[in-house]
């Protein structure tokens, strides 16, 4: 089973460095939220089986 980790804040700085880590250290799918695409979109082409993004 895959876990998912839903990351609130996902376009800043702390977001988007602990999105970094769990796709480091761990197997878990990422939903990035926040309210700029731009940052989100570099660690979704990434990583783009483990990581969705969410625009609020």
């Amino acid at each position: 089973m895959t876990q998912t980790v839903l990351i609130l804040g996902g376009t800043g700085r702390i977001g988007s460095s602990v999105g970094q880590d769990l796709l480091t250290f761990t197997q878990a799918a990422i939903t990035l939220s926040g309210r700029a695409p731009q940052p989100q979109l570099a660690l979704a082409r990434q990583h783009p089986d483990r990581v969705q993004t969410l625009v609020v």
